[in-house]
């Protein structure tokens, strides 16, 4: 394993029943220190592997705590490790199956999903691909890659408003905008970014597993139309002048970045 190798957060409390002895717990619990180690230690001493945790809210004095276990060497069953949590009533309020519809199981208690305090939802890959399919076929190419375009560049322009501003960033600051937009990208599962340069009228920006990329297919040689709109939504408020800006490398098309080059126009 290398120093700073990425691990894919599991975000959200749908889990795919893909192994034959999965359970999963709810757990509403008193929220006190340690309380993770009771849980994980009554797992551990029953033999039972932990596969997914989720929890809500821990400023709360009441926690809730999805657990997903495999079960397949357990020595005890789901239905007697609820009856074992709740026989300590000083910390657990409640304890039941989690929901489960055909293969999938999932929390109904830990909604909505929240990141810094602001709601989010999660759009997965069969919705991705349906709206980019469904822009070029009913739209056309171009017209779908111009709409994806504004959009970013609304959200971008929007986003910087909501975030930036705030800590006074300007084109002074150029290196904490910088930390911002990995911030904010990585936490919400957007890119990586990986480096940077800042010349006279221009900046160079290289990220890593952009999201727009990840889902194109070879239609297009660039796929981050959506995603540069956004970079020019934020660099345009920034400056507030015109930017020009060009992907110059994707991962579509085998790169290992992304390589975005804004322009600052006179």
């Amino acid at each position: 394993m290398e120093a700073g190798e990425s691990f894919p957060l599991k975000l959200g409390t749908m889990v795919l029943d893909g192994r034959k002895n999965i359970h999963a717990l709810e757990l509403v619990v008193k929220n006190r220190p340690g309380i993770l180690y009771v849980i994980g230690k009554k797992f551990k001493d029953r033999n039972i592997n932990v596969l997914h945790l989720m929890h809500s809210d821990t400023t709360k004095d009441i926690v809730n705590i999805y657990v997903v276990g495999d079960f397949s060497e357990a020595t005890s069953s789901p239905d007697e490790l609820i009856m074992e949590f709740m026989e300590e009533k000083d910390l657990f309020i409640k304890v039941s199956h989690a929901k489960k519809a055909l293969n999938f199981i999932f929390s109904t208690s830990l909604f909505p999903i929240m990141i810094n305090f602001n709601r989010v939802v999660v759009i997965g890959p069969a919705f991705i691909e349906g709206i980019l399919h469904n822009l070029r076929k009913n739209l056309g190419h171009e017209m779908a890659l111009s709409i994806l375009y504004h959009l970013g560049f609304s959200i971008g322009q929007q986003g910087f408003t909501r975030y930036a501003v705030p800590f006074k960033i300007t084109t002074k600051k150029l290196d904490d905008l910088m930390e911002l937009i990995n911030a904010l990208f990585v936490s919400h599962g957007w890119a990586k970014l990986k480096s940077y340069e800042i010349r006279e009228n221009e900046i160079i920006m290289d990220f890593e597993d952009n999201w727009e990329c990840s889902f194109q297919d070879k239609e297009d040689a660039f796929g981050s139309h959506f995603f540069k709109g956004v970079l020019a939504g934020i660099f345009q408020r920034l400056y507030n002048k015109q930017v020009e800006i060009k992907e110059v490398k994707c991962i579509t098309r085998g790169d290992d970045v992304c390589r975005f080059e804004i322009k600052i126009l006179e």
